[in-house]
């Protein structure tokens, strides 16, 4: 059964990494070639001992966090196409890269193997990822929040290490597992009072949706993103606009993936991958000779887990709302919501989940070559405009994948705006210089 499963792993790797180097192409940002080192790595680890594969997802997180901010100083650039460049994007500078987030798909590994049908035992994790999800979040924001009373060099250093931004710091991971956890445990429970009142079709779209995962996630890639990007929309989309269009995006998928499974058992890519995965396997009989057997998937073996007492899980259920409300209110209440007016030299502010841009304002009493560039170690993207006219937009022609704008300005006023290029937050420092 073990050989079955690992070979089960590889042939969908073999499809996924493939997949994933032609969509790279046209959206750099791609996760499927992830996937397939992430199931390649899966065969690997998942005949280990549950215990086992937790100690090295802590392991894998810690040497991640030191890879982080040790290597992408070193490391060699090379095109994505050549062996060096898919291993470094793979392993250390990709999107999603294995260090650290290996450590994520050995969580999973052993979460997996729990007793779901505990109902006390879910009760008790969902609890658990609540409350350690709002301390994170809350560490986060005031480590990174301290880093600003620090010299701007600093924060490359350290923002990395203490950040649940874009950037796959310890702490982001950490905060991912208590996410996905909850959002797990959140969709037994409701699975589970659903059946009790026999009112499980309600999550038929639910069920519908997530079972075409792989063949939404394509679609969202190349119909919500890279064909309106290439079109010329979504250039300059307000947050507002950006919510409103996701949203009309996940009804319609929702709407189409049950329709879809009305009359198809598997999605268009899941059948591709389960038929590739599932070819026969060659099986040499002493009586008949070679035969073909076709693969089946292997069956979890359960893990039970101590019932704990109900006042334990309302007690962390009860933390973890509390502090989840802290940490969205110290959020809206502390970022930086309005600048005032720019000056020459430098400006200190930060960008968080619910202020994903800041709009600066620039007064010229006379002409000057202006330069602006940003300082962050994050990959922030700058905007120059006059009114309703666009002078200049820059990504990553400063120092890493920080922003640098020059040109020559006449007198007036100058609207400067600063957001991330992908979704990131943390602080950056804004040089304003004039010749």
């Amino acid at each position: 059964r073990r050989l079955r499963a690992i070979r089960t792993l590889l042939l969908r790797a073999a499809c996924l990494l493939p997949a994933g180097v032609l969509l790279h192409d046209v959206w750099n940002i791609d996760i499927l070639h992830f996937y397939g080192v992430y199931l390649t790595l899966a065969a690997l680890f998942f005949v280990f001992a549950p215990t086992l594969v937790l100690m090295l997802s802590a392991c894998v997180l810690i040497a991640g966090g030191v890879l982080l901010d040790l290597l992408p100083l070193s490391i060699p650039e090379a095109p994505f196409v050549s062996p060096l460049g898919f291993l470094v994007d793979s392993f250390i500078d990709g999107v999603h890269p294995v260090f650290p987030w290996l450590s994520f798909l050995l969580y999973g590994l052993w979460l997996g193997r729990q007793d779901f049908k505990n109902a006390a035992w879910r009760r008790r994790m969902m609890a658990m990822a609540l409350a350690l999800f709002g301390v994170l979040e809350l560490s986060s924001l005031g480590l990174t929040s301290r880093l600003l009373l620090h010299p701007i060099e600093a924060l490359s250093e350290h923002v990395g290490l203490f950040g649940t931004s874009w950037t796959p710091d310890p702490l982001y991971v950490l905060s991912a597992c208590c996410t996905a956890t909850f959002v797990i445990m959140l969709s037994h429970e409701l699975l589970a009072f659903a059946r009790t009142q026999n009112k499980a079709a309600w999550l038929r779209p639910l069920i519908s949706t997530g079972q075409m995962a792989l063949t939404i996630y394509v679609t969202h890639a190349l119909v919500g993103v890279v064909i309106p990007v290439r079109l010329g929309y979504g250039r300059d989309m307000s947050i507002e606009l950006v919510a409103a269009y996701a949203s009309t995006f996940l009804f319609c998928i929702v709407i189409a993936a049950t329709a879809y499974r009305f009359f198809f058992a598997r999605g268009p890519l899941e059948w591709v991958i389960r038929m590739v995965s599932t070819l026969p396997a060659l099986r040499v009989s002493k009586e008949q000779g070679p035969v073909l057997t076709v693969t089946e998937p292997l069956l979890k073996e359960q893990v039970r887990v101590p019932v704990t007492s109900d006042i334990t899980t309302r007690g962390l259920a009860l933390v973890g709302v509390v502090l989840a409300c802290l940490v969205f209110t110290t959020r809206i209440v502390g970022g930086s919501r309005a600048t005032a007016p720019l000056q020459v030299g430098t400006t200190l502010s930060s960008l968080s989940l619910t202020h994903t841009r800041d709009f600066h304002k620039l007064t010229l009493e006379r002409a000057a070559h202006i330069t602006l560039s940003t300082r962050s170690g994050l990959d922030l993207y700058l905007e120059l405009r006059e009114g309703d006219r666009w002078i200049a937009e820059d990504d990553d022609s400063g120092a890493g994948l920080d922003a640098r704008i020059e040109a020559d300005l006449s007198p007036g006023t100058y609207a400067i705006t600063v957001r991330p290029f992908a979704a990131t937050t943390g602080p950056y420092a804004l040089d304003v210089r004039t010749d």
